[in-house]
């Protein structure tokens, strides 16, 4: 409920209700925790954007990452990546780095999705609705190696981890 009282325009919840979806839980179903994530990066987002605004400077990077991921490789340093788009693996939101330039669409979703505008594609997941987001302003993406995977995978198989073996393939 306290999901749903953040939407004020007519016919938002019921749009992301009927598209379903991950990416749009709880409001799509009684369980997950979507939509508290993307509320929380843009709390994030709101302390960045006070920091920078207090020192008088910004960011050059910003940089997303699940806590619980387990890193079985180097991340490709800063300087070799392009500033026009943003970096994820294959789609993947788990680990995400962002140009601050281009950065509010990412870190903005919760305001997009009260506002209506985010892309109700039918069974979306939190990944996608962030390469659609993305899309829709104009940014393209860029892809970074599987250098990463979940570290508490051991009821299933992780869909991060698309290699036959490693550090992360769950034990059956």
């Amino acid at each position: 409920e306290e999901v749903r009282a953040a939407f004020r325009l007519p016919g938002v919840v019921e749009m992301y209700i009927t598209a379903n979806g991950w990416a749009f839980t709880p409001l799509s179903s009684g369980v997950g925790t979507s939509m508290h994530s993307y509320r929380k990066l843009e709390r994030g987002f709101e302390r960045i954007l006070l920091w920078e605004e207090t020192v008088g400077r910004r960011f050059e990077w910003l940089i997303h990452s699940r806590l619980d991921l387990i890193w079985f490789g180097d991340h490709p340093p800063l300087s070799n990546l392009r500033r026009d788009v943003y970096w994820s693996v294959a789609g993947d939101d788990q680990h995400v780095v962002v140009p601050r330039a281009i950065a509010p669409p990412f870190f903005r979703r919760w305001s997009i999705i009260k506002e209506g505008r985010a892309p109700a594609i039918p069974e979306t997941n939190p990944g996608r609705l962030m390469m659609l987001t993305m899309a829709a302003a104009g940014i393209r993406q860029g892809y970074l190696p599987q250098l990463y995977c979940l570290e508490l995978c051991t009821r299933w198989s992780c869909y991060a981890d698309r290699r036959e073996r490693g550090p992360c393939r769950s034990a059956h």
